[in-house]
């Protein structure tokens, strides 16, 4: 935690040198004034100072907060909507941090599949700014692409894809589309198997 503290502040530290030397001055001491709202008593989460390292930033309170507050849903398994600001951070700093987050392991809940699901237009931006966090050597991860439609095979190849996913602790991405599609095909596969086992005991399909 020292070592990644004192990284991250060297850091800091030099994008205030480099505020104060374009003539920034308010914005170089907003820099120093900052605070690490998510180090209570001296403890803190390392992942988040890795972040801050590799992000080049120091998290805002309304990031830690949107955070702290979906972990904290995710855990108790229920649902939760947070609305951010234009200019905010949604999908540079709090969309990694969260598929950093989500899918790391522990001992009573294993390893978990994190998808992030954006609008179509915005899923090549996404994916390459998550590909970018995930480029470094701390964090060598691979981001997989999911795209299916009501036309799409259910093979075996997607399953796998979703496996390998998680157990590289890797984020998927995709849209509302192949979401929804892939609902669709198994409320259909559902219904195939029934009007099937229906035949098999004899009686006829409904």
């Amino acid at each position: 935690l020292a070592v990644a503290c004192r990284a991250a502040r060297a850091a800091q530290a030099a994008r205030v040198s480099a505020a104060a030397a374009a003539g920034a001055t308010q914005t170089a001491a907003q820099m120093l004034a900052a605070r690490r709202t998510y180090v209570l008593e001296g403890r803190g989460d390392p992942r988040l100072l890795c972040a801050e390292f590799l992000l080049g930033i120091v998290l805002r309170p309304v990031q830690v907060q949107v955070l702290n507050l979906l972990l904290d849903r995710t855990h108790r398994d229920s649902a939760a909507v947070q609305q951010m600001l234009m200019g905010q951070g949604k999908t540079t700093v709090v969309m990694p941090l969260l598929t950093l987050l989500l899918a790391n392991t522990n001992m009573t809940e294993g390893k978990r599949l994190v998808v992030c699901c954006m609008p179509a237009g915005l899923l090549a931006f996404t994916r390459q700014v998550i590909r970018e966090f995930y480029s470094t050597p701390v964090l060598p991860r691979p981001v997989f692409t999911f795209v299916f439609d009501r036309h799409s095979p259910a093979t075996d190849q997607l399953l796998a894809l979703a496996a390998r996913a998680q157990d590289a602790m890797s984020p998927m991405v995709s849209t509302p589309q192949s979401v929804k599609s892939v609902v669709l095909k198994l409320v259909e596969l559902n219904d195939v198997l029934q009007r099937h086992n229906w035949i098999c005991r004899g009686g006829r399909a409904p």
